[in-house]
């Protein structure tokens, strides 16, 4: 019997064949230093992908070795980009109820950001949605849980329909606005 894997644990082991790679082989300071931070690349889209598939432990265990690798190669920030700091900073700010900092920081990030990158794009409307919410502001949040939810629809991802529950939790005590009740109609269904 052929037993299937998950294309998460498939491409877990693209870090493991990078790192053997890196570990096996002979090259200059520069070049080992480009190897690790790519290997830190690698890790960090198999825990993207392990993420999106439900493979949590996985997932730590792949952004463990993506954050060791780059300090070794003399990265911290090697997946980090100023766009993604910003959402990572704004994400706080809307865990810990202080929408107010949230809400601008999230549209100056979503007014630059990469529109093909569609996963993070819905991510990060998710907590504008709920941010937008904390705020009073429950149709703006309805608007914007909308065009997460339309985003999210479009390809699996664990991560981004955890985030969708999230959201549509988030607006049941305004089931009375039509917006939110239209929204929750459509999509908690």
């Amino acid at each position: 019997m052929q037993t299937t894997s998950s294309p998460a644990s498939i491409y877990s082991r693209e870090p493991d064949v990078a790192v053997r790679l890196y570990r096996k082989t002979t090259h200059s300071e520069e070049t080992g230093r480009s190897l690790l931070s790519g290997v830190g690349e690698i890790a960090q889209i198999a825990g993207w992908i392990a993420s999106d598939a439900g493979e949590h432990d996985q997932a730590a265990r792949a952004y463990r070795l993506g954050v060791s690798t780059a300090r070794e190669a003399g990265d911290w920030a090697y997946w980090g980009s100023p766009e993604e700091l910003d959402v990572m900073d704004a994400r706080v700010y809307t865990e810990l109820r202080r929408p107010l900092r949230a809400v601008p920081l999230l549209r100056e990030v979503l007014s630059r950001y990469d529109s093909t990158h569609t996963r993070d794009l819905a991510l990060c409307l998710s907590w504008l949605a709920v941010a937008l919410v904390d705020t009073n502001e429950p149709e703006e949040g309805a608007k914007t849980a909308r065009r997460m939810l339309d985003l999210a629809a479009g390809f699996p991802s664990d991560r981004t329909a955890r985030r969708g529950h999230v959201v549509l939790a988030k607006l049941e005590p305004y089931r009375d606005v039509p917006e939110v009740r239209e929204i929750l109609d459509t999509y908690a269904a």
